[in-house]
């Protein structure tokens, strides 16, 4: 109770207060409080509304000791406790903005880009985010929009430099769930993503989900429910993706469901949406050209060889016992050169160079 002037007593509630003239001003609230003394933010003063007023505890206040800065409430990319704001990305960067009373988001880390829109294109304290890069993008972070990678190529998620891109081959790989809206959530598809990227035997972060759509099944109960969910598996080359999904059995998915606490999928389907798997005739190719090429070194041997026999006889037709003989000596018919042996039977060398 403090004393006033005139003999009244006043009762101070929350805040600091001093006397003015013939009244008392409020010139301050504690931290989390907003401080009023106008009838509209920014207003004239008005003695008789003043009072400090609690923030909630999703709102922030950059200072409680100025009428003209209102509580706020906390944007999405941060927490808040009713006082404070906390950035929910490391390294985010927040400056107070005391003319709008507000905190402004500038620049966010490596591999996230900034968001302050709420889809207009004006901007909005409350959609103020540090978004992580989505696949297929690299983001070089500070106040930069993300940029897509070129056609084709694939990034995981939250790549800061285009040389996280490179080229893939896409499968679509759908699963159809025997639950319900409330029972699929974020948690369940992380543990999804994990699964499929078990079964695949690919790094997490090539597993992204694509859409995710809710459905009752044609069932007695008017109750039961499925959710149809398609996720991206992207691989690099066509030989790859065509190992992967030859791993994606309906039996090797549904067992790695089971190790991540969801059902067993219905259905399991994989289709391709970026790239291509080798064609039959492209997986063949390597047998038919080692077949080809086989055929080829055969050939040239069995013609190799024979053409060294017929030079081995054309080189020693003639015997030895025909170089450098004396006159007179007899030969077999074996003795004379090649093209001879069918004329004669036997010989008498005469001279040299005559028989």
């Amino acid at each position: 109770m403090v004393p006033a002037r005139g003999g009244a007593s006043v009762t101070l509630k929350v805040g600091t207060w001093v006397v003015r003239g013939d009244i008392y001003v409020l010139v301050a609230c504690p931290t989390g409080f907003q401080l009023v003394n106008s009838l509209t933010p920014g207003g004239a003063f008005s003695h008789d509304v003043q009072r400090c007023v609690a923030c909630r505890a999703d709102q922030y206040i950059l200072d409680s000791t100025w009428a003209n800065v209102s509580c706020s409430n906390c944007p999405a990319g941060a927490t808040c406790n009713g006082s404070a704001l906390k950035s929910s990305v490391e390294g985010a960067l927040w400056v107070a903005d005391w003319s709008s009373g507000i905190f402004r988001l500038v620049s966010c880390p490596p591999g996230y880009y900034l968001v302050n829109t709420a889809g207009t294109g004006l901007f909005s304290a409350e959609s103020q985010d540090c978004v992580l890069c989505q696949t297929s993008y690299f983001c070089t972070g500070g106040s930069s929009p993300r940029s897509a990678c070129a056609d084709g190529a694939f990034s995981v998620a939250g790549s800061n430099s285009s040389q996280a891109c490179f080229q893939a081959v896409v499968l679509r790989v759908t699963l159809v769930l025997p639950m319900n809206r409330s029972s699929f959530g974020a948690a369940q598809s992380k543990e999804l993503v994990a699964a499929i990227s078990s079964a695949a035997l690919v790094e997490s972060g090539n597993v992204a989900v694509a859409s995710v759509s809710y459905s009752r099944r044609d069932s007695a109960l008017a109750s039961a429910q499925q959710v149809t969910v398609a996720l991206d598996v992207a691989v690099q080359g066509s030989a790859l993706a065509a190992a992967v999904q030859a791993r994606l059995t309906q039996d090797a998915v549904n067992q790695q469901l089971e190790e991540h606490s969801l059902p067993p999928s219905r259905t399991v389907t994989i289709s391709v949406v970026r790239g291509q798997l080798p064609s039959s005739g492209d997986a063949g190719w390597p047998v038919a050209g080692i077949g080809a090429l086989c055929g080829i070194l055969f050939f040239a041997v069995v013609t190799s060889v024979g053409y060294w026999f017929w030079w081995v006889k054309s080189r020693s037709g003639t015997s030895r016992r025909l170089v450098g003989a004396e006159p007179s000596t007899a030969v077999m018919q074996s003795d004379l050169p090649y093209e001879l042996r069918s004329k004669y039977e036997a010989a008498r060398v005469l001279g040299s160079g005559a028989c």
